[in-house]
């Protein structure tokens, strides 16, 4: 589960394995859970850059 900010609960699941399956961190958001989405998607974007430099999204 992720500390900080409240997330929406169905997002911590479909987002991360989105992301995976797509190689991407722009995938669709849950709707209904756009702002939480989002977050997240960001949030493996940044750790990403901070790992690797930058990288394209797709």
């Amino acid at each position: 589960m992720l500390s900080g900010p409240v997330m929406h609960e169905k997002t911590e699941p479909i987002i991360p394995q989105r992301i995976i399956e797509n190689q991407s961190t722009a995938v669709d958001s849950v709707t209904g859970a756009t702002n939480s989405s989002t977050v997240i998607m960001n949030a493996v974007q940044n750790a990403l850059e901070k790992a690797y430099g930058n990288v394209e999204t797709s």
